[in-house]
């Protein structure tokens, strides 16, 4: 068997030359070069756009965001903390993994459950890294984009 791989540290956990590393060393190995570190904790985020609107995450599931279809609720709130209401078909919500220059094949639908808040489903990640989130809003009233990553084990 022939590797052919540039860095030594991942010669080790990679099979080649030695025995075949677990399924858990596999997985930490993956995650750690996938996702370098980045990535926010979604489990309460908050993220504030360069023009007022504010962003809450209020749930996910599963959490943290899994490989398939995850289901977000977030809150979406204007500079002077109003909710953003009747948004929903302003909303564009785009998951992309930049480290492999693609997206998603599944459109993220938006439905207002509650005034200001919205379900994002299904926001399809289906492989493992880092994704990177936009959310773009343009109404009348507003305009803003917020930009999030999230690690997809």
């Amino acid at each position: 068997m022939r590797c052919l791989l540039a860095a030594s540290s991942l010669l080790a956990s990679s099979g080649c030359g030695g025995a075949e590393p677990d399924s858990e060393a596999r997985t930490d190995t993956r995650s750690a070069l996938d996702c370098n570190g980045r990535g926010v904790d979604i489990d309460g985020f908050e993220l504030s756009g360069d023009h007022g609107v504010d962003l809450a995450f209020q749930s996910a599931e599963p959490m943290p965001p899994v490989t398939g279809d995850n289901t977000w609720v977030v809150e979406l709130t204007d500079a002077d903390g109003e909710p953003v209401v009747d948004a929903g078909e302003d909303i564009a919500i785009t998951p992309h993994m930049p480290d492999h220059g693609h997206g998603t094949p599944v459109a993220v639908q938006v439905a207002e459950q509650d005034d200001g808040v919205y379900r994002l489903a299904p926001v399809n990640t289906f492989m493992p890294g880092y994704w990177q989130i936009t959310l773009e809003l343009t109404t009348d009233e507003l305009s803003d984009v917020l930009v999030f990553g999230v690690c997809v084990e």
